[in-house]
């Protein structure tokens, strides 16, 4: 099983082996070392097509490259350390936002919130599971609500990405249950690449509150839904407020009780 950590890495790298032959190898190398600390994430960008680093700081990444090398036995070239950055919204959007698909047959209206800081931590700490399908909803509802969420919305708990929930507050949109899957897909894409810098996403509540959808299922397939609903949640957030969060680190000091002054 996982060991989650609460204190996320905050800086990131880029590397690259010298030798293309190494990159199966260099792959296999970041793995292993992300395994052997917990405190380490390793990530490939699609986009990009980079080999992403990151950890708790310079001197944390550098100790890595340098096991990279020399324990492992791969030459590798780094980029330079880039601040990992997290978007959020800086309060309750004033009214839903209207995501509409390509073909202007579908309409998503979603509203955005921040999360309360206990159902955040929660999320942190695995007290609440990752994805879209919870084995036992009673318990993640009753957690919910003890966390402060209204219990008639925690019924609606739809995915969870990150630090951040989608909530389901329709009520009998028809076909909407086909489309689902692909509303989550949207709402997973929007929390990992944020509407302000397309940075991932944390704390963010995000609510369905209506759709209108074709009764043709191939006029709201994949190329429909998702734009429409992801446009949804990048709008109600941008009239939320956008908000990008940089990293802090807090520093306890222990020292004896006689030098205290």
């Amino acid at each position: 099983e996982e060991i989650r950590h609460v204190s996320e890495p905050v800086v990131t790298v880029a590397i690259e082996p010298k030798h293309m032959g190494d990159l199966p190898k260099l792959i296999e190398t970041m793995r292993k070392v992300a395994k052997e600390d917990a405190s380490l994430k390793v990530e490939i960008n699609n986009e990009t097509g980079e080999h992403l680093l990151s950890g708790m700081g310079e001197l944390h990444l550098e100790i890595t490259q340098y096991r990279i090398v020399n324990d492992y036995h791969v030459d590798i070239t780094a980029s330079k350390p880039i601040v990992v950055y997290r978007e959020t919204v800086a309060g309750k959007s004033p009214d839903s936002f209207e995501g509409k698909s390509p073909n202007k047959h579908n309409r998503f209206y979603v509203e955005v919130e921040p999360l309360p800081p206990t159902v955040v931590k929660a999320l942190q700490e695995g007290e609440i599971h990752q994805g879209k399908s919870f084995k036992d909803i009673k318990t993640v509802v009753a957690k919910l609500v003890e966390l402060g969420i209204d219990r008639e919305e925690a019924r609606g708990i739809t995915a969870v990405e990150g630090t951040n929930i989608l909530f389901d507050a329709t009520k009998g949109i028809q076909y909407l249950h086909e489309t689902m899957d692909l509303c989550i897909d949207a709402f997973k894409e929007a929390m990992n690449r944020g509407p302000l810098a397309a940075e991932r996403c944390f704390g963010v509540k995000v609510r369905l509150v209506d759709a209108k959808l074709h009764e043709d299922s191939i006029h709201r397939g994949p190329g429909q839904t998702i734009p429409a609903m992801r446009s949804a949640i990048y709008g109600a957030m941008t009239i939320a407020g956008r908000v990008m969060l940089e990293p802090l680190s807090r520093v306890t000091v222990n020292v004896p009780q006689e030098v205290l002054a």
